[in-house]
């Protein structure tokens, strides 16, 4: 199999990213966090999927890798050419089983496969994804730094766990990891991931607490309203001070014209008008001709009684006409004295309402002009009267006022001191938050150095399975196999340094130098490397077959080695290693390495 193209709708920090592998061998360059390592998660979560598994609590890959940017658009394709033959494969991780699907490319076009998981097996020649990560795809811990518990070799000898072998034993390798395990977890600070959650939890409080509507600064709010308040007293004081001003004057005004109150006008204009009322009544009876004519009448009859007795020539009755006489003449004087009465009475009255009119008003005409000047006077005193009423009861409201802004002023200052008391208060919780801000960052170190140990018990957890998958794979004759493999290979990279490779009964690594067996730990990294390197190599063609069908991941993987063994090596595997050929480095040593031994490659840089 052979990978030609590489498109990437979303991955980690990769967006609509192209790239095709030319030719046998190409070099990835890219500094650090230029996307190298994510561009091979992808080549792998290609073929089989992004794991949601997750391991010592850190996020899966399938989390690590959702997008930053544009989360819905999480998946790619690649095209790879097998048996002769192109295939499409794409996928979308959003969806369920990350959506795979592979077309055989025609000259028409796409055409769809039925069964693309079976597919796939056939292009992996059915080797897991454990077995992928620890044999085609080196990851950038896959070159063996821990030299101290072999941790490569371990992951490919359990392979012939169970053979005839005696010096291969994958229960004392599993042992081995299990010890690297135990030691990683006790350098982990458990307490300090359980502390770091309660300060962010306490952190979230605070801050909940902090956004409550109680704490928000309304001390700039309740000044305004204290100045507010004071500004509304000020005018109000104003205007209750004009209108006291305006009250005393038509108070003044009224008593001027004898009256304190429209209840004394009243009273007054009752008492006037009545007597006005009375003369004039009287006036008329006065007036009238009635008792005088009566008067005259009463004397023409008396007149009349006393001249009858000779007139009529009846002497003998003239005492009856005498009488009659003094009768009518009573009569006339009643009259005449009645109607003197009413004149007297009428006078008496009219003296009395010029007296009464007179406490008020001083006027020498008619009686009927003065009784009008004294309406307009007492209309006028109405209107003050009812003027000095309103002025009173506008007081009252502006005292009533008074009190009101003088209650709403204590409830603004008793606010304004509680708020700044509750000022107080959020400035101590916010230099206790801090504090926990800071607590909280010295925390996260700590899980972050947690995580990274994580790291590595996953590693080494992950050679643990590794084994387990392998052992029960790969039975009798493999140990002598890759050891065999694995010797020539090592003879080739250390130019004939090393012509043999041998894992030991306590899976110590012994490499043969024509002078004895040395142990892996007795040698550089650089060598130990490419020991590991070597049984790496020998264990693929073992699974896979010797025409080598799978590319060949090496991501940064010859860091640790000398100008020498990266020479030797890049030019063994460059002649020996028949399948694709993907080297990822942040270095150019391979570069310049490449083209002094003339090995063609292409190169595609990563920025």
């Amino acid at each position: 199999m052979k990978i030609i193209k590489i498109h990437i709708d979303g991955f980690g920090r990769l967006h609509g990213f192209d790239i095709e592998p030319d030719g046998k061998l190409t070099v990835f360059f890219g500094h650090n966090e230029a996307g190298k390592t994510t561009l091979h998660l992808f080549i792998r979560s290609m073929f089989y999927g992004a794991s949601t598994k997750k391991r010592l609590g850190l996020k899966s890959v399938y989390e690590r890798m959702r997008p930053w940017k544009n989360p819905e658009e999480y998946g790619g394709s690649m095209e790879i050419e097998f048996d002769n033959a192109r295939y499409l494969i794409k996928r979308n991780f959003n969806k369920a089983s990350n959506d795979l699907s592979v077309s055989r490319i025609t000259e028409q076009g796409p055409v769809p496969c039925e069964e693309p998981q079976q597919l796939m097996d056939r292009f992996l020649n059915g080797l897991s994804e454990t077995a992928y990560v620890n044999t085609v795809s080196s990851g950038q811990l896959g070159a063996a730094t821990q030299r101290d518990l072999a941790a490569e070799l371990r992951k490919y000898a359990s392979n012939v766990s169970g053979t005839m072998n005696p010096d291969l034993d994958a229960d004392r390798a599993i042992e081995l990891l299990q010890n690297k395990k135990s030691a990683l977890e006790a350098q982990i600070d458990e307490e300090a991931a359980k502390e770091h959650n309660v300060v962010l939890g306490e952190i979230r409080r605070i801050e909940q607490e902090l956004s409550l509507p109680e704490n928000e600064n309304q001390i700039p709010q309740y000044k305004d309203a204290v100045s507010r308040i004071r500004l509304e007293s000020d005018q109000l004081y104003e205007r209750a001070l004009s209108n006291q001003e305006e009250l005393t004057e038509t108070e003044e005004k009224l008593r001027e014209r004898g009256f304190s109150g429209m209840e004394e006008v009243s009273e007054a204009s009752e008492t006037v008008e009545d007597a006005y009322a009375d003369y004039m009544g009287l006036q008329a009876k006065a007036e009238g001709k009635l008792p005088l004519i009566l008067a005259v009448l009463f004397l023409v009859g008396a007149a009349g009684s006393a001249a009858a007795p000779w007139v009529l020539q009846k002497q003998d009755m003239l005492l009856v006409f005498v009488l009659a006489a003094v009768i009518l003449l009573l009569a006339a004087i009643v009259c005449l004295r009645t109607h003197s009465g009413r004149k007297k009475a009428a006078n008496a009255a009219r003296l009395g309402a010029q007296e009464k009119l007179s406490d008020y008003i001083e006027f020498d005409g008619a009686d009927e002009d003065r009784v009008n000047l004294f309406r307009v006077f007492i209309e006028e005193s109405r209107q003050l009267a009812a003027k000095v009423a309103e002025l009173k009861d506008r007081q009252q409201q502006y005292a009533a006022d008074r009190e009101r802004i003088n209650r709403e002023y204590a409830v603004c200052l008793n606010d304004l001191e509680t708020q700044q008391q509750t000022r107080e208060k959020v400035e101590e919780t916010l230099s206790r938050l801090s504090q926990l801000q800071l607590r909280a960052a010295s925390l996260d170190k700590k899980v972050r150095d947690n995580n990274k140990l994580r790291e590595e018990i996953e590693s080494v957890e992950l050679a643990e399975e590794t084994l387990t998958d392998l052992a029960s794979q790969i039975r009798s004759a493999a140990g002598t196999y890759i050891n065999s493999a694995a010797s020539g290979m090592l003879s080739e990279f250390t130019d004939g340094a090393y012509d043999s490779i041998n894992a030991g009964v306590n899976y110590d690594i012994s490499l043969n130098s024509g002078d004895g067996m040395i142990s892996v730990n007795d040698l550089s990294a650089g060598t130990a490397d490419q020991a590991y390197l070597a049984i790496r190599l020998a264990t693929i063609r073992f699974i896979a077959g010797e025409d080598d069908p799978l590319p060949l991941i090496l991501d940064d993987s010859f860091n640790l080695y000398d100008e020498q063994r990266l020479t030797s090596s890049l030019k063994f595997l460059s002649e020996c290693y028949r399948g694709q050929l993907l080297i990822f480095t942040c270095q150019k040593r391979e570069e310049s390495t490449l083209e002094a031994l003339g090995i063609p490659y292409s190169k595609a840089v990563l920025t």
